[in-house]
């Protein structure tokens, strides 16, 4: 694995572990879950996105805001017409050619 792809990797895995604490980790905690030392946790920081923040007020806690994260899921065509049914919902053809659009990118 490349160290690019490791990276991404962890900052993955930094938004997953936060996701499920959510009185938040410590940089002492997500380091030890990440197998790295406290200072690259932090070197990480910038790298987040913007609803990851460190919550000063409760001892430096890395959080999410869950008010604004968005999770990112993605569907084929198949199982995104089985949740939004073929007539039923408008935004359908919206996202039809979004996943067209997605596969012809790839």
């Amino acid at each position: 694995m490349s160290k690019a792809e490791t990276k991404a990797a962890r900052l993955r895995t930094i938004e997953d572990l936060l996701l499920a604490h959510p009185g938040g980790l410590t940089q002492a905690e997500i380091a030890h879950y990440l197998d790295v030392n406290r200072s690259t946790v932090y070197r990480y920081l910038p790298d987040l996105p913007q609803h990851i923040y460190i919550d000063e007020m409760d001892g430096c806690r890395w959080k999410i805001d869950r008010q604004a994260y968005l999770m990112n899921v993605r569907y084929n065509l198949n199982k995104a017409m089985a949740i939004g049914g073929r007539k039923s919902n408008p935004s359908i053809p919206k996202l039809q050619s979004c996943i067209l659009a997605e596969k012809e990118r790839s």
